[in-house]
């Protein structure tokens, strides 16, 4: 498999990684690469699935010459059955994204365990878990960045005059968490930035304690009375 960025197996080889294990640590860098792509990918094609959009080639798959078929106008019902077939291709392929990703997090298990198994000196086994997460983040932050604007292209060609809402999309390389907001009235927007959220994401350990006072402790009790 293709590296997007070579300079990662570089590093590692300049560090004297042996020659015998090039091959298996390429293949890892790799198969994280294409898990981050293929996630933004996902994030892309749901984002256009909430607006009601579609990509390119969907409608490429989904063209026929309806000039020549109904030259004098276009049936309702078949445009309605075009619609549903093309839903049905965007619905296909992000069946298809999910399969894809849960593919590729078995192989990075699987190669994972092999160079572990491979190195006597952990040192260097080490040293390629930290490059490859490095990487991972390099190459996610530049496909979402370049998926992103697409996206906004594609937004404004199909609502050039009123955008539908945006619906928040969860990021499917972003584990599962719980988000604890502290003294928020829910009619106010809510001023916390990315990083905080970031912080709060890590999940409850991370939050900001409550004061130990009277009503505290009664809540425990009747908590461990039920």
């Amino acid at each position: 498999m293709r590296l997007i960025n070579i300079a990662p197996l570089n590093y590692l080889s300049n560090l004297g990684l042996p020659r015998s294990s090039i091959g298996l640590a390429r293949q890892f860098l790799s198969f994280g690469e294409k898990l981050k792509v293929t996630e933004q990918k996902l994030c892309f094609m749901k984002k256009c699935k909430a607006t009601k959009i579609f990509p390119a080639f969907i409608l490429n798959n989904s063209n026929l010459n309806t000039d020549s078929l109904f030259p004098n106008h276009l049936p309702l019902d078949f445009s309605v059955l075009l619609h549903k077939i093309r839903i049905l291709s965007l619905n296909q392929c992000i069946k298809q994204l999910y399969t894809d990703i849960n593919c590729l997090k078995q192989h990075i298990c699987d190669t994972k365990h092999q160079l572990h198994l491979m190195f006597s000196n952990q040192w260097f086994f080490h040293e390629i878990l930290s490059v490859f997460e490095t990487n991972n983040l390099n190459v996610k932050r530049d496909y979402k960045e370049h998926l992103q604007n697409k996206f906004y292209w594609l937004l404004q060609k199909y609502y050039p005059y009123s955008p539908p809402p945006l619906t928040t999309i969860v990021d499917p390389s972003t584990p599962a968490s719980r988000v604890t907001v502290i003294d928020c009235n829910p009619e106010e927007p809510l001023n916390v930035t990315e990083a905080e959220l970031d912080i709060l994401s890590l999940g409850p350990k991370f939050a900001l304690p409550r004061k130990v006072d009277e009503s505290l402790i009664k809540e425990v009790e009747v908590n461990l009375t039920e």
